[in-house]
């Protein structure tokens, strides 16, 4: 190596060493709203985090993000100024992984109060699942797109265990569910999860844990009921279903047993009634 190749390599690592000795920062703006988030490396979490909101040229706010109510946040997720309602206000949301294998994900959001002259935040939970902004309905507006994390290991390990759509919109100090408005984006999510149930249907074995579809069926099965399909979501996972309802040590307690805890889960997670 040239010793300029060498003095290139060495300036590069330093800046790399600094970088990693110094606060990250990220910023965002929409309008007049401009937020900009700072922390620095931490064993195991973030350290000094800070979110700081300047709108119309003024600080707002400058502290410290609540924690979550589970662990503190360790790792940076995003960092987004946009409009989640059909007020030309923005809102700011900052996002922070828990760490872990995969979770969990929760999002801090922050809204503006006129009479305080402040940003007031409140906090929503994605567990493993995360989410997407999409503009479902075309009017500007942004929706949370994720998935009901509730789904997770109920029936086999998270790898077997996808969850149906879930859908969410914006509402000062919350976020509402609104998935059953949009059915098109259900029976969608419904024939993604048929068609991975025909994909893993042929390696059923029906003596060990959540090997025969168990997961998918449940959350193709809540689809249905949120299309009001119910009584035909049924008649097919019963059709179709070959396994034995084994459970994580592989004690099976036969099919009606799994059709049981099925309709029990579905109707404490409030799909069914």
């Amino acid at each position: 190596m040239s010793v300029r190749h060498l003095s290139l390599a060495l300036l590069w690592l330093g800046s790399l060493l600094v970088n990693a000795a110094g606060a990250e920062t990220r910023m965002a703006s929409s309008g007049q709203v401009q937020a900009e988030f700072s922390a620095q490396p931490g064993e195991p979490c973030l350290a000094n985090p800070r979110l700081k909101i300047t709108r119309a040229g003024k600080t707002l706010l400058d502290a410290v993000p609540p924690q979550s109510e589970q662990s503190p946040p360790c790792r940076f997720a995003a960092l987004q100024v946009v409009r989640l309602d059909k007020q030309p206000e923005p809102q700011v949301v900052l996002d922070f992984y828990t760490g872990g294998a995969h979770c969990c994900t929760y999002s801090l959001i922050y809204q503006f109060e006129p009479q305080s002259q402040t940003y007031k935040a409140f906090q929503h939970n994605w567990g493993n699942r995360g989410y997407r902004l999409q503009d479902l309905d075309g009017n500007g507006v942004m929706e949370f797109v994720s998935a009901d994390d509730r789904f997770a290991y109920a029936f086999a390990s998270y790898a077997a265990s996808p969850s149906p759509i879930q859908l969410w919109a914006y509402q000062p100090g919350k976020l509402v569910d609104i998935t059953r408005q949009h059915p098109k984006l259900i029976y969608a999510d419904a024939t993604r999860l048929w068609q991975a149930f025909q994909e893993i249907r042929p390696d059923c074995d029906p003596k060990s844990w959540g090997n025969c579809g168990e997961g998918i069926l449940a959350a193709y099965l809540a689809n249905k009921y949120l299309l009001g399909q119910a009584a035909a979501g049924w008649q097919k996972v019963r059709s179709v279903y070959q396994g034995n309802a084994c459970d994580f040590n592989d004690k099976c307690l036969g099919r009606e047993s799994y059709f049981r805890a099925l309709e029990t889960f579905l109707k404490q997670q409030g799909y069914a009634r």
